[in-house]
């Protein structure tokens, strides 16, 4: 129940993090051996390796609690974005 309730949460993260300018928002789920997760977005997108970097620098919210949360439960989280590409975040986590 506990990676449940965490997924949704996750998923939530997620959303708020690909908002940006998006008029499209697509949520896939997948579980068998790990439940993954898949947060796409048509928004504007960033950079990446930039907006990580800021995180672990200044330790902002968003990012940095998903990445705790997912890491919390054993699971890995990845992002792939761009300016002017939209965003989608995918999120791995052992089921149980």
């Amino acid at each position: 129940m506990k990676v449940k309730i965490c997924g949704i949460r996750e998923v939530e993260h997620a959303l708020a993090a690909t908002h940006a300018g998006a008029d499209y928002i697509a949520i896939e789920i997948a579980e068998g051996g790990k439940r993954l997760i898949q947060v796409s977005d048509n928004g504007t997108g960033f950079d990446v390796e930039e907006v990580m970097q800021a995180v672990d620098q200044y330790k902002t919210i968003g990012l940095a609690t998903l990445r705790e949360r997912v890491e919390m439960l054993g699971g890995r989280l990845h992002i792939d974005s761009g300016i002017g590409r939209g965003t989608k975040v995918s999120l791995e986590i052992p089921a149980v």
